[in-house]
Parts: C-alpha cells; sequence; structure tokens
C-alpha cells in the first residue's frame, strides 16, 4: 500500500488511532493489545518498503504516540539498543525555524475558510524543508500530515504523519512550499511571494503539458498539439521545475504525484 492510498483510507487511520490513544492514555508505551500491534506491524512495513517515517502525534499533549522504527535512521541519531524514545519533533531540526510559524499561520488561515466537514479531510504538504540531521548535515524533506481525531470544534486533536528524504528529487535552491487539500478546494503558499493563494500549484494548462510528456509526447509533439512554439513550451517547463525546484522533469512528475498535485485521475483532463 502506497503512502497516498494510506492517507485515503481514514477508516483505517481512524481505527488505528483511536485504539492507540486509548491504549496510551492507559497503559503510556505498552504492552498494547495484539490487534494494535498487528496494525503497527503493518505500518513498520510500509515505512520500510515506501521509504517513509510514519508517526502519530497528539498535538494537544505535544506528544508522539508512535513513529515508525526507521526514524532514527531518518535523522541520523544513534539507538543502539533501539529502545530509546525520540520526545522531540521534527520541527525542532528545521533550518529555518520560520517554517513553522508560516507553516501554522498558513493552517490557521486556511481552517477559517473551511467548514466543519472540509477541516475534517484536508491533508497538508510541506514539500522542500531542509532538516538538520545529527552530523549537522541537511535533508530535504516531504512532511505529508493529516488529521485523524477532533474535538467538537472540528480542532484536530491527533494528526497522522509521514516524512521522506526527496533530495534527490530537488535542486540545492533554498525554498519550499505549502500545500493543504480537502475535497475539491485545494490551497497553497510558496517561500517564493509568501503569499497563500486557493489554487494548485500548477494550473489545468500546466497539468495537460505535463502529462502529455509523461504519456511520451517530445517538447516538440507537445507544441504541436499545443499550437504555440517550442520555446513556449520550453518556457512552461522551466516554470513548473522552478517552482517545483525540481532538479529535473522527471523529478517534478515524481514530485506532483507524492504530493497529490497529480493523481490516479488526472489523465482524465487529456482524454
Amino acid at each position: 500500500m502506497h503512502t497516498r492510498f494510506l492517507f485515503a483510507e481514514p477508516e483505517f487511520l481512524g481505527n488505528f488511532t483511536r485504539q492507540l490513544k486509548l491504549e496510551w492514555d492507559a497503559y503510556g508505551t505498552g504492552p498494547y493489545s495484539l490487534v494494535l500491534q498487528q496494525q503497527m506491524a503493518l505500518l513498520e512495513e510500509m515505512a520500510v518498503m515506501n521509504s517513509r517515517v510514519f508517526s502519530v502525534f497528539d498535538i494537544k499533549k505535544i506528544k508522539y504516540l508512535f513513529y515508525t522504527k526507521n526514524l532514527f535512521k531518518f535523522l541520523g541519531v544513534e539507538n543502539p539498543h533501539g529502545d530509546e524514545r525520540w520526545e522531540s519533533n521534527y520541527m525542532t531540526r528545521l533550518e529555518d525555524i520560520k517554517l513553522f510559524e508560516n507553516y501554522a499561520r498558513v493552517r490557521q488561515q486556511i481552517r477559517t475558510m473551511l467548514s466543519y466537514e472540509e477541516r475534517l479531510g484536508q491533508i497538508a504538504v510541506v514539500c522542500g524543508a531542509f532538516l538538520k540531521m545529527t552530523d549537522n548535515k541537511l535533508k530535504r524533506t516531504l512532511f505529508q500530515s493529516k488529521p485523524v481525531l477532533f474535538d467538537a470544534d472540528g480542532n484536530a486533536d491527533i494528526n497522522f504523519d509521514a516524512l521522506s528524504d526527496i533530495q534527490f528529487l530537488m535542486t540545492d535552491q533554498p525554498g519550499y512550499w505549502i500545500r493543504v487539500a480537502t475535497g475539491d478546494r485545494v490551497f497553497h503558499w510558496h517561500s517564493m511571494d509568501g503569499r497563500l493563494k486557493e489554487k494548485d500549484l500548477l494550473s489545468s494548462r500546466e497539468k495537460e503539458l505535463l502529462l502529455l510528456w509523461y504519456g511520451g509526447h517530445s517538447i516538440p509533439q507537445i507544441a504541436i498539439l499545443q499550437q504555440v512554439s517550442i520555446q513556449t513550451v520550453k518556457n512552461q517547463f522551466n516554470a513548473m521545475r522552478k517552482r517545483f525546484f525540481a532538479r529535473d522533469t522527471t523529478a517534478l512528475l515524481q514530485l506532483c504525484m507524492m504530493t497529490g498535485v497529480l493523481n490516479a485521475n488526472t489523465h482524465q483532463l487529456i482524454g
């Protein structure tokens, strides 16, 4: 099961998180029930398969209730006995601490624009943030977060998060972007201009261009299909790569797929 499909399984995430919180409140770090242990084992397997770190974060308690064991390796933290707990959070490792402030502000602004039902379906992405490793080296990351438990007012109580290394997909240019999607509504904030916009990072036309390229069309062929010059198509691809900090067009496509900008239904745009 891929990470994107995991986020699309609210029943599994909800059941797992509710049971985890119930047993955490009762037993702390364990021992847990057999069912919960099996669910944790599944997430551990998926974390390895997808090269992700999965975690469950209690927002009110500011505490991780669960994280997959590959977290320490991801951060470059020595854990020789395998029993050390990591009580910090990802934000303490950010190279740019203002990112957390921007993320919190953007989430709050978006929250005021959403209905109660829309708040329940949010998936947030922070793409391109640099995290400091134990050896002070920087790792460029993709952070994905989905609220799974809420209070009576629709405020998130507990998030299910995923963290991955995307250094190989991005350039060294500083910058990052935030994307929040729920239902048919999409918002994004980009460090290049610092403005929140209710639209996706790619327009429908840009998605069409990228999917034509993915379908095997060359730049000259795309120019003919779009009835524009070859240079115009090249400029459009350059602009997309720059916006995503993508190393090349293949990396751009991968970033779009990983973050939900393109999905399994996007091909319908290019009948």
